[in-house]
């Protein structure tokens, strides 16, 4: 049984959904080059290619609303938003946009993207990086919110659930800033993906949420 941080974990399930879905593709900040700011997505521009792991400008509601057009368009975005703090600019995209479009074109059109950003304080950070307005987005229609506590707890929390990769609904996955340099056993390379990028519900628009038991 290896042991993984949660950075390592979330790195291990990108890889596996990027082989396995070519529609799979990261944008952010830094996510490309530089791997990240919490290198959580090291090594992936290498390896898959700058066309499949974009660096954006900073633009929080560009770097959405593009992904927003990329799922509406038949890809499965994974936007990363550096900290919870800046989903501000974005909050009219994700909740006017991203978790109402199904219904607004009724079936037409869905919006299968995965938003990617850490919450929570405990890291000495400044303002606007050390925000927990999770349940904001918990509340809305049409989204889905998740927190995975460690790369293998969660299982119990993803035993029914569909991944944000294959449903047709709108995902946020939260990851704990506390959490992500802390060691935790991992058996599977599926225990991994599972645990970090799970969606809660089955396919509802209604929103769902997880409370992570670590937290």
């Amino acid at each position: 049984m290896a042991n993984l941080t949660l950075v390592q974990a979330i790195n291990l399930a990108l890889v596996q959904e990027m082989e396995k879905d070519d529609r799979v593709l990261l944008l952010g900040e830094d996510v490309g080059l530089n791997g990240g700011v919490f290198r959580v997505t090291e090594g992936l521009q290498k390896r898959f290619g700058e066309h499949r792991v974009v660096d954006t400008p900073l633009a929080e509601s560009g770097i959405i609303g593009t992904s927003i057009g990329l799922a509406m368009a038949g890809l499965r975005p994974v936007p990363e938003i550096q900290f919870e703090g800046f989903l501000g600019p974005a909050y009219d995209q994700i909740c006017s946009h991203a978790a109402r479009m199904r219904t607004r074109t009724r079936g037409g059109l869905t919006v299968p993207l995965t938003i990617r950003v850490p919450v929570g304080g405990g890291i000495h950070a400044p303002e606007l990086h050390s925000d927990s307005p999770e349940a904001i987005y918990i509340h809305q229609p049409g989204l889905k919110a998740v927190m995975p506590s460690s790369p293998y707890a969660p299982l119990d929390i993803a035993t029914n659930a569909s991944a944000p990769f294959g449903t047709r609904h709108s995902t946020s996955s939260r990851d704990s800033t506390l959490l992500w340099s802390r060691l935790h056993p991992s058996s599977t390379l599926e225990a991994v993906a599972a645990a970090s990028i799970a969606a809660v519900g089955s396919g509802s628009a209604a929103a769902a949420a997880a409370a992570a038991d670590g937290r």
